[in-house]
């Protein structure tokens, strides 16, 4: 960081012309080099996260606008910037639906009578995104600090839960009534807060205070301090008589259901009992 902060060496490397990163043999796409090339314009819509990450910053907080305000370099204040921290500091660069430098277009489609939240480029780019964070920015932001156009939280919490659970197929959760599943979490509403992104490197790498206890069948399974990174293992749920896939080769699996019957011993073969491809009479059913 020493050497960084050098300003012979920053002068140097801010005059150089950025070579192309996109290409055969990169994970990068075109895009990235038609951002280098125009950094000024990407510069008005990139900002600091800070400590206290804003997602829906203003215009004027851009590091395009400071540039212009202190008369610098672009390129010299986004040096500085990612400078702070030590280093550590990241930078909020929102490309779609931000046109209108805020999220009034999210808001229009969360209020789509057919809209359910999820996740955004589920493994595509695993390596900088931290979807854990999405439920706890949608409370937070959503339906608590947004300055206008909130969504009522009882809306939110069906939306995370009941409408998301009847769209998968869960039929026996997602509302609280008998019968159903006890799965609950006690949220602490008022204090509930993301804390900014960090470099992990493992997932779920989304942060947050104000999520207070689990519960899962109705069973206080764990107890989270606030601070507190252990992580919950569980089982992937699945609808109920949905079945179950098993690599047996890399081109064949064998698909084994509550009622696929066995024509040698005339059994009835049990979901989950297949092993290698076979049931344990010895037939397989193969597709």
């Amino acid at each position: 960081m020493r050497r960084l902060r050098d300003p012979e060496l920053k002068a140097r490397m801010i005059r150089e012309t950025p070579s192309p990163v996109a290409g055969d043999g990169s994970p990068l796409p075109p895009l990235a080099d038609f951002f280098l090339a125009n950094v000024d314009m990407v510069a008005m819509r990139l900002f600091r996260l800070g400590r206290d990450p804003d997602y829906e910053p203003r215009a004027e907080a851009s590091l395009g606008v400071e540039a212009m305000r202190d008369g610098a370099p672009v390129l010299s204040v986004i040096y500085d910037a990612l400078l702070e921290d030590d280093g550590r500091a990241l930078l909020y660069f929102p490309v779609y639906n931000y046109t209108g430098m805020n999220l009034d277009v999210i808001h229009e489609m969360l209020n789509h009578p057919l809209a359910i939240p999820g996740l955004s480029d589920g493994g595509a780019h695993v390596g900088t995104v931290c979807d854990a964070s999405f439920p706890t920015f949608l409370l937070q932001h959503w339906a608590r600090d947004r300055a206008r156009g909130r969504l009522e939280l009882e809306r939110v919490v069906k939306m995370q839960a009941g409408d998301t659970a009847r769209f998968l197929g869960l039929t026996d959760r997602g509302v609280i009534a008998p019968g159903m599943r006890a799965d609950l979490n006690v949220i602490d509403f008022e204090n509930l807060r993301l804390l900014h992104p960090a470099m992990q490197n493992d997932l779920p790498a989304g942060r947050r205070l104000g999520c207070a206890r689990s519960r899962l069948r109705g069973d206080a399974r764990e107890r989270r301090g606030d601070r507190e990174r252990r992580r919950a293992h569980g089982r992937a749920a699945r609808p109920a008589g949905a079945a179950r896939l098993r690599r047996v080769r890399p081109h064949a699996l064998t698909v084994a259901t509550p009622t696929a019957r066995c024509a040698r011993s005339r059994g009835r073969r049990e979901r989950g009992r297949c092993r290698g491809g076979r049931a344990p009479c010895g037939c397989a059913r193969r597709r």
